[in-house]
Parts: C-alpha cells; structure tokens; sequence
C-alpha cells in the first residue's frame, strides 16, 4: 500500500578513515496492512521510531548501536550492541540483543540474544557466510545458518539453509531452505524451497 517514510541521517568523518554516522527514521502508511505480524512495528499507521548510530574508531571496525522505540510513548521495543571487524572480503560481526516483552503480544517474551557471524569474500562477485543466534537466558538455539550469494551490480542471489530453535504463532523449530533474489532499483522476491520440522 501506500506509504511515506522520513527521517535523518547526517554523519561526521575524519580524513584517516574515522567516522561517526547516524540515522532515525519512521514510516507512515495510508492504511494498516493486517499482514503484519502483530509486535513488527508496523500494525498502525505510524509505525515504530528505528535508529542506527555507528562509530568507526579506525578503518575496518564499526561499532553499532541500533534501537526501535514504540511510536506512542517511545518506550524501548529492541535494542542491540553490536561490533563488526574486519575487511569487507573478511569479517566477523559480533552482537548483542534484547527485546522487550509486549502486552499486545504475548507471544513474544522479553528475551536477551548474542549472534555471531562470519562473512568471507571468496572472489569479486561470490561471498559465503555463517551465522548463530542464540537466547542467553534461555539457552536456546535462535538461529544457525550458511548462505551463499553471487552479487554484481545489477542483481544479487542468496542461497540459504537455517535452523531456527523457536515457535511463534504456526512458525515451528526446523530446518529451512530458501532462495533470495534481488533486481537492483527492481525489488526482491524469496522462494521458500523447503521446510523441515524437528
């Protein structure tokens, strides 16, 4: 449907490679869209307040502190600590998550994650990485995963396996298979091949 996003986002930068850069933004849409998972954000109108505030103390380390409030009463809904070092061909991005409980969605519980993940650069145009999430407080397996994605400068293509450790609503543990594919100023479209049950 129809919508308007807005926000802000400015930026300060050294010349030996140092930087610290910001954004802020929201999104209003014409009309609620019931597919929207309730505790995405985005079941009103006005949706949630999302920010991004990111330090880089030396090339090829970004610290990042990412946040979304509600849009009623700015009360925190996500927040995450994460740091990601390395070169673009070889990175590791280290992260730390909590996420609030919400009265209007039972389903999901306060809860505080850690992820982990491995980005190789294998040739110009072919990268593979590895992730895990997992909740802390819970000792339970969130997310683990490898994917593989071809990317030039007209479309990128991820071919993915995870298993999720979670259930939320019909979504149930197992393993999935699926294929991303992304047409630069086109849009994106995913092909879920396959889904496993534990």
């Amino acid at each position: 449907g129809q919508r308007v996003d807005y926000g802000l986002r400015g930026g300060v930068y050294g010349d030996n490679g140092t930087a610290m850069r910001f954004l802020v933004g929201q999104s209003y849409a014409f009309q609620t869209d019931p597919e929207f998972l309730p505790g995405s954000g985005l079941t009103t109108r006005r949706s949630d307040l999302v920010g991004r505030i990111t330090l880089t103390p030396i090339e090829d380390i970004n610290l990042i502190y990412r946040f979304r409030l509600a849009s009623d009463d700015l009360a925190m809904r996500v927040q995450e600590l994460a740091a990601q070092l390395g070169p673009p061909r070889l990175n590791v991005r280290l992260s730390y998550t909590q996420l609030s409980s919400l009265a209007d969605y039972p389903e999901q519980i306060a809860r505080t994650e850690v992820g982990a993940t491995l980005s190789v650069g294998l040739t110009e145009n072919w990268s593979a990485d590895l992730q895990e999430v997992r909740d802390i407080g819970n000792n339970v397996n969130i997310l683990a995963g490898a994917g593989l994605t071809y990317r030039d400068e007209c479309l990128s293509f991820t071919a993915s396996v995870g298993q999720s450790g979670i259930q939320i609503g019909d979504v149930k543990p197992g393993v999935s298979v699926l294929f991303t594919f992304v047409f630069k100023n086109l849009g994106e479209f995913g092909l879920h091949v396959a889904s496993f049950d534990d």
